[in-house]
């Protein structure tokens, strides 16, 4: 008897533990996070004929982003590239590429899942290649730039997300030659930290 009593008591202390355990928060989605800071790689496939005419070729580098978000659905992004090529010509120039943008970001979540695209405004700076222009040559140069595209977002913690992909259209107007114009796709991926809390979703 004594034993079935104690079992009795040990069960009831448990079942009692059980029912005042506090469940753990939701992982916060983009809706619900004030602020997000994103870091990773970052792929460009330039189309930037400097002389010699070269075909299209692929820069390499990273990326950090920073977005606040306003609302359960429109945000404000900022974004910086550093990416490198060699031998991008038949004369051997290398080709440093860094952007700066910033603009408008729409989020659309589903399932905790954050779809969103963007249209970001800036410049770019390219160097350690070769800029011909009218009255001779740089080895470095800057540009208006714009971007635009979208990605998806996957969290992974409360605290963690994955930016699976990043896809934008990158225009630049570096100095090349030939019509000083850039067309180029960039894709990145890498991690979101959310931090703080906008509110409820409306």
């Amino acid at each position: 008897m004594r034993l079935i009593s104690l079992a009795v008591i040990v069960m009831s202390l448990g079942l009692t533990a059980a029912a005042q355990r506090v469940p753990d928060p939701p992982a916060p989605s983009a809706s619900s996070a004030a602020y997000d800071v994103a870091f990773g790689y970052n792929y460009i496939r330039a189309n930037a004929p400097p002389p010699g005419k070269c075909d299209c070729f692929s820069l390499n580098g990273g990326f950090v982003s920073g977005d606040v978000h306003l609302n359960n659905w429109f945000g404000v992004t900022g974004k910086f590239t550093m990416n490198h090529a060699g031998n991008i010509s038949a004369l051997g120039q290398d080709l440093t590429l860094t952007t700066f943008t910033v603009g408008p970001r729409f989020t659309y979540g589903l399932n905790r899942m954050s779809f969103f695209g963007d249209v970001l405004l800036g410049g770019a700076r390219g160097s350690g290649s070769y800029f011909p222009t009218s009255n001779g040559s740089s080895t470095s140069a800057s540009s208006f730039a714009y971007s635009a595209g979208g990605g998806l977002d996957i969290p992974l913690t409360q605290r963690f997300s994955w930016r699976v992909v990043d896809a934008e259209y990158l225009h630049t107007g570096l100095p090349n030659g030939v019509n000083n114009t850039q067309n180029q796709l960039e894709i990145s991926t890498g991690l979101v930290f959310r931090f703080g809390h906008r509110g409820p979703r409306y």
